[in-house]
């Protein structure tokens, strides 16, 4: 049986490869993860029997890690356990880029990652954020 990994899983494109996962008998989800949606995303890892889930936004992280007896990991956790099964090797950041962007060493594609609370955020970066407790960065 494959694992797979959703990326995403909250949005529309996630939940509709979670019913083609549940659909098939060859597939099994080993991880999800959502930016902020982590009500969302606690219920599908227990539909799916996942033990771990990440989360973009860390004071959603910490509502399901306090709410769900499953393992809550940062960005840099997840990418972690990508590399372990997938090894990757970073890319170049552009300049004003806000993703951290790493290519698989099998040549078989790329994967971003935007981490803009459990990481800091790009310092040469052109836009403005609110945060939120309403200050500007």
């Amino acid at each position: 049986m494959k694992r797979v990994l959703v990326l995403g899983s909250t949005g529309s494109v996630g939940t509709q490869a979670l019913e083609v996962i549940s659909a098939t008998g060859d597939l099994q989800v080993a991880g999800l993860s959502a930016k902020s949606s982590w009500e969302m995303l606690v219920q599908q890892a227990g539909q799916h029997g996942v033990p771990a889930i990440a989360l973009a936004d860390l004071e959603a992280a910490e509502s399901a890690a306090s709410q769900w007896g499953g393992q809550v990991l940062t960005g840099e956790e997840l990418r972690a356990l990508i590399d372990a099964i997938h090894p990757l090797e970073p890319l170049p950041r552009e300049p004003h880029a806000t993703a951290r962007v790493y290519r698989f060493r099998d040549g078989r594609g790329e994967l971003g990652f935007i981490n803009p609370v459990s990481e800091p955020f790009c310092a040469d970066c052109n836009r403005i954020r609110l945060t939120a407790e309403g200050e500007l960065r």
